[in-house]
């Protein structure tokens, strides 16, 4: 199999913040992995707020532009069983290949959605920055 078409053919399904998870699914995304980004719909990613408001809309400055090119994003509150379950449909029905999250260690427990319900997803990545 060719290496560039490799990535054309992974998704990752990525609950992540802050800078070193959302720049490893930047380049996965540059290289043409399917990276879905979720955030909750109301406090979403402190990045929103970072550079300059080249757009003038709050809430999408230019850091946050930039390092979510090519990710598709949806909005998630995994807090609710409504959110825990949509959550354990996307890791199913879409055939993630990577969860990745950045979040602090108990986090996913802490919402109920277990560890085990993301395993689902052929390979996962956790850990916190």
């Amino acid at each position: 199999m060719d290496e560039i078409q490799l990535f054309k053919r992974i998704t990752v399904l990525s609950l992540e913040q802050a800078t070193v998870l959302p720049y490893l699914t930047l380049r996965l995304a540059e290289e043409g992995a399917n990276v879905i980004r979720m955030e909750h719909p109301i406090y979403g990613d402190p990045n929103r707020r970072v550079g300059d408001d080249v757009l003038k809309e709050d809430r999408i400055f230019s850091y946050y532009l930039s390092i979510n090119a090519g990710k598709k994003a949806l909005t998630l509150d995994l807090g609710t069983p409504d959110g825990q379950e949509i959550f354990k449909k996307l890791i199913t029905q879409l055939r993630v290949d990577i969860f990745a999250t950045n979040q602090l260690p108990g986090i996913m427990q802490n919402l109920g959605s277990s560890m085990k319900c993301s395993r689902r997803s052929k390979r996962t990545s956790s850990g916190s920055e």
